[in-house]
């Protein structure tokens, strides 16, 4: 038995049932919806057409939900994509409303209190890599160690960090209420930290009386760490990034 999945992300471009019956007879074992693109009205639309397409073909396939997890980003910066160099230095502050290139927020408050010196800030999918140096209150001092246009809004990860925000979110829990109505068949978990975290979500579906398997999405260091005990609690693994 093949244990390994091939799994494809519906988006604007894979939309249409005559696409994804091709994605099927070429190999698909799983169909992903994003919730972190679109509304949960959109992705209706789009399973109906998915489940359509499905009922006309014999290899059998599954359909995940994949769930946001914290977003932590970048606030407001004017001008939009001005250059970083390395070894620039650049702050960053929580709360700013409009910042620079130099000198910019984010939209998570405790972001001073979550990183510490030498730790990595990694901006847009790891397009600009930041390495910490000092703290000054609530501004965080780092130097450029990988440079990029930096713009507004982009992911901020902190792989180096324990990060204390929630891995599940008011918006995942929305997301999740919509899988188990739909009767989904996996749900993935994004930037998982522990294994409580999987029981968390799997004990909300099994009180909701539904039969939903839990992805655990490794990407973070903190999960390197416990990564025994999620495997052991996931019905399925899936290493992001």
């Amino acid at each position: 038995m093949i244990k390994t999945k091939i799994i494809a992300t519906l988006g604007p471009s894979c939309r249409e049932a005559k696409t994804i019956k091709a994605m099927i007879a070429n190999g698909v074992d799983v169909f992903r919806l994003n919730f972190s693109h679109g509304t949960l009205a959109e992705h209706a639309e789009l399973l109906k057409v998915l489940n359509t397409a499905r009922s006309q073909h014999h290899h059998t396939t599954a359909v995940m939900g994949d769930l946001c997890g914290p977003k932590i980003r970048t606030g407001n910066i004017e001008p939009e994509g001005e250059m970083l160099e390395v070894g620039d230095e650049v702050r960053i502050e929580p709360g700013i409303e409009v910042g620079n290139v130099r000198h910019f927020g984010t939209n998570y408050e405790r972001f001073t209190q979550d990183v510490d010196i030498g730790h990595r800030v990694l901006i847009d999918d790891g397009q600009i890599a930041l390495r910490v140096v000092n703290q000054d209150g609530d501004v965080t001092i780092c130097k450029v160690i990988v440079g990029g246009p930096l713009c507004s809004h982009k992911g901020i990860n902190l792989p180096d960090s324990q990060v204390s925000i929630p891995s599940i979110t008011e918006r995942d829990w929305k997301c999740a209420d919509w899988a188990i109505e739909r009767n989904l068949d996996f749900l993935a978990m994004s930037f998982v930290r522990s294994a409580d975290e999987i029981k968390q979500l799997k004990n909300y579906i099994r009180k909701a009386d539904a039969d939903i398997k839990i992805v655990a999405k490794i990407e973070t260091p903190q999960a390197l760490k416990h990564l025994e005990d999620i495997i052991y609690c996931s019905d399925a693994v899936l290493v992001a990034r």
